[in-house]
C-alpha cells in the first residue's frame, strides 16, 4: 500500500499542485531543522516551536515569511496527526493584517438578494447561487465543488465539501431555498445540460462547454452592485455575514458555519476586536 505523502494528503484537501509543492518544501526544511536539533516532529513542544522561529528570525526572514511558514506547519502538524498542534494558535507579531471595513447590514444583504430579478436559465440559476452566497456564506470556489447529491430537500441541507483552506460544513436552507432548488433540479438543471451536453454531478452547472463557474460570478457582481452602491464584491458580503453570525450565534458555531479551521480566523471578524484594531491602526497611522 502506497504511503501518502504531505504533498499528496494537501492535493487531496484540494491545494492547488503549485501551493503543495511549496508547502512541502518548507515542510522539509522545517523537518531538517528537528533533524539538527533532534526533534520528533510528532512530539515538539510550543517552547521548541518558538525556538524554530527564532531561528527564522536570526536567518533574517521578514515577519510575513515567519508566519507562511507558522501556516505550513498548522497543516504539517495536522498532516501527521500531532496530538496538540502546537502552531494552531501562534501568530507573528508585526503581520499587517486587512481590517474588514464597508460592512453591510442584514438589511442591505437581504435587499441585494431580493432585488436580484434575472429571467432565464442563468438567471435563474444565479439567483439560488446569490442566495448560496448571503445565507449560507458559500464562497465562490465552493460553489464549483458541490454536488447534486450534497443537497438534502427533505431535511433542507446542504453539504459543503471542504475546499481549499475551508472545512466541510452542513448548512440549513431557508424555507424559500428548498422550493428554488427543488424547481433548479427538476427543470433548470436538466435544460443548462440540454443545451450544453456534459456529465458532471456538480450541482451549479455553466452554460458552455466548462465546468467552472467563474464567467457566471462575474456577471452576477455588477448585476447586483446596480441594487447596492455600497457594493465593493463578494468579499464585503463575506465579511459582513461573518460579522453578524458572531453577534447572534457567538465564535465557535460562526467557525463552523463558515468552515474555518481555526477560531482566530474568526475571530477576526468579530465587532469588539475590529474596533480594537481600528484603534490601534490609528494610534500608529493618524490622518
Amino acid at each position: 500500500m502506497k504511503t501518502i505523502t504531505f504533498y499528496d494528503w494537501l492535493v487531496s484537501q484540494k491545494m492547488t499542485f503549485n501551493t503543495a509543492n511549496k508547502y512541502k518544501n518548507l515542510a522539509l526544511k522545517f523537518e531538517q531543522w528537528a533533524d539538527n536539533q533532534e526533534i520528533i516532529s510528532k512530539k515538539i513542544t510550543y517552547p521548541e516551536l518558538l525556538n524554530f522561529v527564532d531561528e527564522c528570525k536570526k536567518q533574517g526572514n521578514a515577519s510575513r515569511t515567519i508566519q507562511l511558514k507558522i501556516a505550513v506547519l498548522r497543516k504539517y502538524f495536522e498532516f501527521i496527526k500531532h496530538k496538540n498542534n502546537p502552531a494552531q494558535e501562534l501568530t507573528i507579531k508585526g503581520v499587517t493584517r486587512i481590517i474588514p471595513t464597508n460592512l453591510l447590514s442584514q438589511i442591505q444583504l437581504d435587499n441585494l438578494y431580493k432585488n436580484y430579478q434575472e429571467n432565464g436559465l442563468s438567471g435563474k440559476r444565479n439567483k439560488i447561487i446569490l442566495s448560496m452566497i448571503i445565507y449560507q456564506c458559500v464562497a465562490i470556489k465552493e460553489l464549483n465543488v458541490i454536488e447534486v447529491t450534497d443537497v438534502d430537500l427533505e431535511k433542507g441541507t446542504i453539504y459543503i465539501p471542504a475546499c481549499g483552506r475551508s472545512n466541510s460544513r452542513t448548512m440549513q436552507l431557508k424555507p424559500f431555498q428548498i422550493l428554488q432548488i427543488q424547481d433548479y433540479l427538476l427543470k433548470i438543471r436538466p435544460a443548462i445540460l440540454g443545451l450544453f451536453p456534459k456529465e458532471t454531478n456538480y450541482l451549479f452547472v455553466s452554460l458552455g462547454s466548462g465546468k467552472s463557474l467563474q464567467n457566471a460570478t462575474s456577471i452576477l457582481l455588477p448585476k447586483i452592485k446596480q441594487h447596492e452602491p455600497l457594493l465593493t464584491g463578494f468579499k464585503q458580503i463575506k465579511s459582513s455575514i461573518i460579522t453578524i453570525w458572531i453577534g447572534k450565534y457567538g465564535l465557535r458555531k460562526t467557525q463552523y458555519f463558515c468552515g474555518h479551521k481555526y477560531v482566530s480566523s474568526t475571530e477576526r471578524y468579530k465587532t469588539t476586536h475590529l474596533e480594537e484594531m481600528k484603534s490601534q491602526l490609528d494610534e500608529l497611522h493618524p490622518f
